[in-house]
């Protein structure tokens, strides 16, 4: 997480000028300097307590915009590693307003912002999460391209994806998810969870605009960064179960052509090349897949329609010899888990002409479908 450690540095190096300035009144100092107690201590509440009473004691003393734009982020920053998100929100608006005020740097206005979208994320409200977040972006975007610069369009990006997400706005969430993992690589770090989710809300939007070559490049990304960052187990398994699905639509030349564009990026796991690889191999001649007879449509969950939710659920399951449905998982369900119970009742009752294997009937492990709940227009 490299970001967050250049982050913590300048905190500190700021906390010792502040500490040390004299034209400051006391009550912000004195504060100032437990929190740098605190910081060195590592002992975050503490820290969060002091920036916070450091940055309100400058509120009322009117003390400079420029330094009160320090201090606010300061306290935003100590109060979002203690999990207190209004606090977080109010003192990193307050960096932005101050920061506009001396005319400082625009480009810690938009990280500012960035924190903003995250916090307001965290609180459910994804709408001012999706402003912010553009916001930070209109300021980013005529500044001079750096490592710095492609970083801060990465994660607002990345925001501007998740808070589209928790709306179920999940084209728009996957067109941002895109740009998030490209601006990510221009800064040269991707290695991070967010980038992770940002690559598998692309996929979905490609594999919902009917594209499974992109779909499939996408999830094969999200699989990698998430394998590496050990976390999000269960997007985990969505991403190889929904990546695996999209393969099933390439022929062999759309493989080779995928596996070639993997290799050229270098963002998977070599490990992952093999799986890959295996799964593209031929079943063998005389092989013949399944084929639907009987699919019905799920019913739409009641609460969900009364609401005017949309979203989809991503089955797994087995078809055996006779043509039935076996093994009927729900791998993942959004944003509602009754979406994933209705997918699994109506995926029970589906009827399939069995896979054959040189004209015998065989099972057909592993099929993996989207069953997408759309409100009629």
């Amino acid at each position: 997480m490299r970001f967050f450690s250049v982050l913590i540095v300048w905190l500190s190096v700021t906390a010792m000028a502040i500490g040390q300035d004299d034209s400051l009144p006391e009550s912000v100092t004195t504060p100032y300097l437990a929190y740098e107690a605190a910081v060195e201590a590592g002992d975050e509440p503490a820290a969060a307590e002091a920036a916070e009473q450091a940055w309100r004691a400058a509120l009322e003393a009117s003390v400079d915009p420029a330094v009160l734009t320090i201090l606010a982020e300061n306290a935003g920053f100590a109060s979002f590693r203690t999990a207190d998100f209004e606090t977080a929100e109010d003192a990193f608006l307050n960096a932005v307003e101050m920061n506009q005020q001396s005319a400082g740097d625009p480009l810690l206005r938009a990280r500012s912002l960035r924190y903003v979208s995250d916090v307001q994320l965290r609180q459910g409200k994804s709408r001012q999460s999706f402003i912010s977040a553009e916001a930070a972006l209109e300021i980013l975007e005529p500044l001079t391209p750096s490592e710095a610069v492609h970083m801060e369009i990465a994660l607002s990006n990345a925001f501007m994806s998740s808070s589209r997400w928790a709306r179920g706005q999940y084209r728009s969430a996957g067109r941002h998810g895109e740009r998030a993992v490209r601006a990510a690589r221009s800064a040269g770090i991707v290695q991070a969870p967010v980038f992770g989710v940002a690559a598998f809300q692309a996929g979905a939007y490609y594999s919902d605009d009917d594209q499974p070559m992109e779909a499939a490049y996408w999830f094969a990304v999200a699989n990698s960064l998430l394998s590496q960052a050990g976390t999000g187990r269960d997007l985990l398994a969505a991403t190889r179960a929904w990546g695996s699905m999209e393969r099933e639509e390439l022929d062999s030349e759309d493989r080779i052509a995928l596996l070639d564009r993997l290799r050229a990026d270098n963002v998977y796991q070599p490990g992952y090349e093999e799986a890959l690889q295996e799964a593209f191999s031929e079943r063998g001649e005389g092989w013949v897949d399944a084929v639907a007879r009987d699919r019905r449509a799920p019913q739409y969950p009641t609460d969900a329609a009364r609401v005017g939710a949309e979203g989809f659920a991503l089955m797994r399951f087995d078809v055996n010899a006779d043509g039935r449905t076996e093994n009927v998982e729900v791998v993942y369900s959004i944003p509602y888990r009754e979406f994933g119970e209705a997918g699994e009742r109506a995926v029970r009752e589906w009827r399939y002409q069995p896979a054959t294997r040189d004209g015998v009937p065989v099972a057909r492990p592993g099929i993996v479908t989207n069953l997408q709940f759309e409100m009629a227009d």
